[in-house]
C-alpha cells in the first residue's frame, strides 16, 4: 500500500495497520507515519490500537521533525555537524571536570552514562530514559519474578503536584491513623457494620467467622496476644472542580510499594541532577530561575534545566522516607513482642506473608535487607500454604492427641457455603502439622524459629484463599500470640463497607470517642472533634446503595464509582458498566458495595518508562498516596513501653506520616494500581 500525500491520511484497516507502518518506518516515510497515526487517535479514541499509537508517536514524531529539519542539507553535512557538536560536548565536559565533581551524581560519572543527544539537542528523553533505567537496575527499582525482573514501571521525570494538597495529606495522617484503630476497638461493632455486606459477599463473611473462632485462642495467649502492629496507606486525589484534597480509599492490609516509592523519588533527584549537569556543559542552563521542572512538552528534548538544581530538589522534592519508616514500624512490633513476651530469643523471626509467584519480591526484599541492615532483625517469606504446613506451637513435632481448638475454624468455615468444603480439611492440616492453638503461651513456630511478626503482603483477595491449606494458615496466625500486620479485624476495618459508615458525622464520631476512651483519654483530651472536622473535610460523598442514591448514580454514571469489599485493584464499576450492573443487581447484591462520589483530577502530560521503553501520554492523572503505622496492645496505644527512647522506632508507630507514593496513570484509565498494571510508580514535584 503507497503512501499518501503529506497532509491527507490514508484509510488503514486493523488487520494492516501495523505491517503498513513498520513498510512507511523502514522506508523513512516517518512524516507520514506521524500523521496517521495522529489521525487515527482522533478518529478512534478507545480503540484498541491507542496504546500502540502513543508508544509509536513520540520517537517517529521526533524522527519526522529531524528529518524534515535534515531536507536542505546532505547526510554527510549532518553527520559531520552531528560529530563535531559532539565532540565539542565531550571536551568541554573534560574541561570543566563536570563529570565525577561535586555538581554530578554518582551514578552520573561513568563515561557510559552520557548520552549522545537525538536530533541535535542538548539534552534528550533517551539520555534520561538510560540514565533512568541504569539507576533502577543499580538500586534495585525492579519488578517482577526475580527470573523475569525488569526495571519497575516509573516516571522519567516527577509530576507537578499542589503543594498545599500535599502538605493537607501529611497532615491528616495521624487521624487517618487514630481512625483506622478505632474502627477495630470493638469487634462487635465492626461486625454489625459488615453484616449487610457480609450477607451479600461470601469472602468478606469467610474473613468475620475465623476472626471469630480465632479470637478466644488469641485474647487467652500469654502476653502478646493482643498485640498489633498497623502499617496504613490513606491514597488522595485533587478534585479539580473544588480544588479539594478528597480520600479514595484507606489502605489497611499489604500496602505495597513503600520501598520501591522510595527509591523513585531518589532516582528523580539523580535524574534531574544529571540532566543539570548536561545542560551545563551544553549552555542551556536557566540561570534565572531554579524552580523549572524538565517537562515534556517538546517531544525531541527537554526544557532548560535549573541553574542550582539541588536547590530546586530541596524546595519542590519532599524527602521519602517510606522505606525507612516501614521498616522501623516492622522493628518497633518485634522489639515491642519480645519485651511482652519477655524473651529477646535470636531465633526469633519476622515472616513476610507472600503470594505463591509474587511479582513485587523487589518491594518487599528491600524491607527484608533495611529489617536486618539496619535493625538486625532476620526476615524469612512463606506463602500462608507454608506456614500452614510447618506451623506449631512448640518446637516438639507431636501431634495433639486430644480435640484441638482447630475444630472451632472448620465450624466457622462450615457456615460459608464457597468454603463449606474446606472446612474440616483446614483443621486437618493444622493437626496434623502439630499446631495446637493457644499451646505454649500461644507462640508460633514457623520451621523451627518463633515467628515475632506476620507481616501480610498477601490474604486480601479470595484468590490467595483457593483451599483449606491457606484458610488453615492464616488461622494460624491470627490464633498466636505472634504481633499480625494486620489482624484480621484490622483487615476489615479498611473495607468499604467501614469507610462509608466513617463518612457519617456520627458515626465518625463516635469510633473516634470509643478510641479515645480505649487510650485512657476523654474526647477533648483526644482531640476528636478536631479529628472529625479533618477527616469529613478529606472524605468525597460515599453512600450506601440504596433506592434513591441507585437513581441518581443510574442517571448520572459518570459522576459516581461502585465499589465492592476488594482490594489490589481492578473491581470497580465505573460509567456504563456502573449503570448496567445497579440495573442488573438486585438490592441485596448490592449490599455488597458502595457508592463513592467520583474524584476529577486534573491532567498533565507525563514520559511513562514500562520494560524500559519510554512513551509519552498526553493528559495523565495523579493518586497521592501516605504512609502511616500504630502499634496497639487490645486496641489501645501502647502506654509507658519505649522502645528506644523516643527515636525511630518509637516515631515509626506514633501515627505520623512515614513517606508518600505517588502514582500516574493515563487518564482513559479507570483504576489506579501499579501491581494490575493501570499506573506507574512517580514522585511530586510540589507547586
Amino acid at each position: 500500500m503507497a503512501a499518501a500525500p503529506f497532509g491527507a491520511a490514508p484509510v488503514i484497516s486493523d488487520g494492516q495497520y501495523t505491517s503498513t507502518l513498520y513498510g512507511w518506518i523502514r522506508d523513512g516515510k516517518y512524516a507520514d507515519v506521524e500523521l496517521v497515526l495522529r489521525a487515527k487517535l482522533r478518529e478512534s479514541p478507545k480503540s484498541q490500537l491507542v496504546t500502540a499509537a502513543h508508544g509509536f508517536i513520540p520517537s517517529l514524531a521526533a524522527a519526522a521533525m529531524h528529518s524534515r529539519k535534515c531536507a536542505t542539507t546532505t547526510a554527510t553535512a549532518t553527520k559531520t555537524t552531528s560529530q563535531i557538536k559532539w565532540a565539542a560536548r565531550r571536551r568541554a565536559l573534560q574541561r570543566r571536570k563536570l563529570v565525577g565533581s561535586t555538581r554530578t551524581p554518582r551514578a552520573a560519572m561513568n563515561d557510559d552514562d552520557v548520552v549522545e543527544p537525538s536530533a541535535g539537542k542538548a539534552f534528550s528523553q533517551q539520555a534520561m530514559t538510560d540514565f533512568c533505567v541504569a539507576l533502577a537496575c543499580r538500586t534495585g527499582l525492579l519488578y517482577g519474578p526475580p527470573e523475569q525482573c525488569t526495571p519497575a514501571p516509573t516516571t522519567l521525570v516527577p509530576a507537578a503536584f499542589p503543594r498545599a494538597s500535599y502538605e493537607r495529606a501529611v497532615q491528616l495522617a495521624p487521624a487517618m491513623t487514630r481512625l483506622a484503630d478505632a474502627t477495630c476497638v470493638d469487634p462487635a461493632w465492626l461486625e454489625q457494620a459488615l453484616a449487610a455486606a457480609a450477607r451479600a459477599d461470601v469472602f468478606t463473611d469467610a474473613l468475620i467467622r475465623v476472626r471469630s473462632a480465632a479470637e478466644p485462642t488469641r485474647a487467652a495467649a500469654a502476653g502478646g496476644g493482643g498485640l498489633t502492629l498497623g502499617v496504613y496507606r490513606s491514597d488522595y486525589m485533587v478534585d479539580e472542580p473544588t480544588g479539594r484534597l478528597l480520600q479514595v480509599e484507606l489502605n489497611t492490609v499489604a500496602s505495597s510499594f513503600g520501598a520501591l516509592s522510595t527509591l523513585v523519588s531518589r532516582m528523580h533527584a539523580a535524574a534531574l541532577r544529571f540532566a543539570s549537569a548536561d545542560a551545563e556543559a551544553c549552555g542551556t542552563l536557566d540561570e534565572t530561575d531554579d524552580s523549572v521542572l524538565p517537562r515534556t512538552s517538546d517531544v525531541e528534548g527537554w526544557p532548560p534545566a535549573p541553574a542550582n538544581v539541588d536547590a530546586a530538589i530541596t524546595r519542590h522534592m519532599p524527602e521519602n522516607g517510606a522505606l525507612e519508616g516501614i521498616a522501623a514500624a516492622l522493628a518497633a512490633a518485634h522489639v515491642a513482642h519480645g519485651r511482652i513476651r519477655g524473651t529477646e530469643s535470636a531465633r526469633r523471626h519476622i515472616v513476610f506473608v507472600v503470594q505463591p509467584g509474587e511479582t513485587n519480591v523487589h518491594d518487599q526484599r528491600l524491607l527484608a535487607d533495611r529489617l536486618w541492615q539496619h535493625h538486625g532483625i532476620p526476615v524469612i517469606r512463606a506463602t500462608l500454604a507454608q506456614l500452614a504446613r510447618h506451623a506449631k506451637s512448640s518446637r516438639g513435632s507431636s501431634t495433639p492427641s486430644s480435640s484441638v481448638p482447630c475444630d472451632r475454624l472448620a465450624a466457622a468455615l462450615r457456615d460459608v457455603p464457597d468454603f463449606a468444603d474446606t472446612a474440616d480439611g483446614a483443621a486437618k492440616i493444622l493437626a496434623d502439622a502439630g499446631y495446637e492453638p493457644g499451646a505454649n503461651g500461644g507462640r508460633l513456630f514457623y520451621r523451627g524459629r518463633e515467628i515475632s511478626v506476620a507481616y501480610f503482603r498477601a490474604g486480601y483477595t479470595p484468590n490467595d484463599y483457593p483451599t483449606a491449606v491457606e484458610w488453615a494458615g492464616r488461622y494460624a496466625i491470627e490464633a498466636s500470640s505472634a504481633v499480625s500486620c494486620p489482624s484480621l479485624a484490622l483487615q476489615l476495618a479498611g473495607t468499604k463497607k467501614v469507610q462509608q459508615d466513617m463518612a457519617d458525622t456520627d458515626e465518625l464520631r463516635t469510633a473516634l470517642e470509643r478510641k479515645a476512651k480505649a487510650d485512657g483519654k476523654s474526647a477533648r483530651e483526644g482531640g476528636v472533634e478536631d479529628d472529625v472536622a479533618s477527616l469529613l473535610d478529606a472524605f468525597a460523598e460515599l453512600c450506601a446503595p440504596n433506592t434513591d442514591v441507585v437513581a441518581r448514580a443510574a442517571a448520572d454514571p459518570q459522576a459516581w464509582v461502585l465499589k465492592p469489599q476488594r482490594e489490589g485493584g481492578g473491581n470497580n464499576f465505573y460509567g456504563d458498566g456502573l449503570a448496567e450492573k445497579l440495573k442488573s443487581a438486585t438490592a441485596e447484591e448490592l449490599d455488597a458495595y458502595i457508592l463513592m462520589e467520583r474524584i476529577r483530577p486534573a491532567s498533565q502530560a507525563s514520559w511513562m518508562l514500562r520494560s524500559a521503553r519510554p512513551t509519552r501520554v498526553q493528559e495523565t492523572l495523579q493518586e497521592l498516596g501516605v504512609y502511616s503505622a500504630s502499634l496497639t496492645y487490645d486496641g489501645q496505644a501502647i502506654k509507658d513501653m519505649t522502645l528506644d527512647g523516643g527515636g525511630e522506632l518509637d516515631r515509626a508507630v506514633s501515627g505520623s506520616a512515614l513517606g508518600h507514593l505517588l502514582r500516574t496513570k493515563a487518564a482513559t484509565s479507570d483504576e489506579g494500581g501499579v501491581a494490575a498494571g493501570f499506573s506507574v510508580l512517580d514522585s511530586p514535584w510540589l507547586e
